[in-house]
C-alpha cells in the first residue's frame, strides 16, 4: 500500500511547477541532442525521416508544455488570491512533492 502524507497546497503547486519545468526542459535537450544526429550524412532516408517525425513530436510537445506553463500560472494566481496555500493541506503520495 502507498504511503500517504499531508503538504500544503503552496508546496504541492511549487512540486507541480518544478515537475512541470522538468517536463519541458528534457524535450529540449532531445531535440538538441536528434537535430545533431539528423546531421550525420551517414543516416538512411528512413531514419531521417523518423528522427524528422520525432523532433515534429517534441515541438508538439514544448507548444503544450508552454500552454500549461501559462495556465499553472493562472490558476497559482486565482489560488493564492482566495485562500491561504500555507494553511489548506492535501494528501499526497509519498514523494510526490519531495524538494
Amino acid at each position: 500500500m502507498e504511503q500517504k502524507k499531508k503538504v500544503s497546497l503552496r508546496k504541492a503547486l511549487h512540486a507541480l511547477g518544478n515537475c512541470h519545468h522538468l517536463s519541458v526542459l528534457i524535450p529540449g535537450f532531445i531535440t538538441k541532442i536528434l537535430e545533431d544526429i539528423l546531421k550525420q550524412e551517414a543516416l538512411s532516408a528512413e531514419s531521417k525521416k523518423s528522427l524528422e517525425k520525432a523532433l515534429q513530436d517534441l515541438k508538439n510537445l514544448e507548444v503544450t508544455g508552454k500552454e500549461a506553463d501559462a495556465l499553472l500560472k493562472c490558476i497559482k494566481t486565482v489560488v493564492y488570491g482566495r485562500v491561504n496555500p500555507d494553511e489548506i493541506f492535501i494528501e499526497t503520495e509519498k514523494g510526490a512533492s519531495d524538494d
